[in-house]
């Protein structure tokens, strides 16, 4: 017999790797995409998250994302989108600018946070052309 594991509709958050240079890009789109949460980077001294919140000006060592991001040993930079992954087409294809890439996800890992309860979708394989 089989069963349900999750609705797509569950997935509150993406989490999507991207070039250190579409960090900067990503603050020029923030007022457009209301679904933008902030990005995160992982360096040798660790992972810090920083929030469109407060203007991206302080970093938050113990985000919610660095238990899921730092499984990922691929991918330093990270962007935190409030959408789904399937309706990620439109801010990724600003994102990368001005290459005119279009985005295709290929596939996702589904992650279910232990603070906060909620399930977090992870790119982890797109195509950008």
């Amino acid at each position: 017999m089989a069963e349900k594991i999750c609705r797509g509709d569950e997935i509150k958050y993406t989490l999507v790797y991207v070039n250190s240079e579409e960090i900067q890009n990503l603050k020029n789109l923030e007022k457009k995409y209301h679904e933008i949460v902030g990005y995160g980077i992982v360096n040798n001294n660790g992972y810090s998250f920083y929030s469109v919140e407060d203007n991206y000006t302080t970093s938050i060592l113990n985000h919610w994302t660095n238990d899921i991001v730092t499984e990922y040993d691929l991918h330093s930079c990270w962007i935190v989108l409030k959408i789904h992954p399937c309706h990620i087409y439109g801010i990724m294809t600003e994102l990368c600018k001005p290459s005119n890439y279009v985005c295709d996800v290929n596939n996702f890992d589904v992650w279910k946070t232990k603070d906060k309860n909620f399930l977090v979708a992870v790119i982890t394989d797109m195509d950008m052309d």
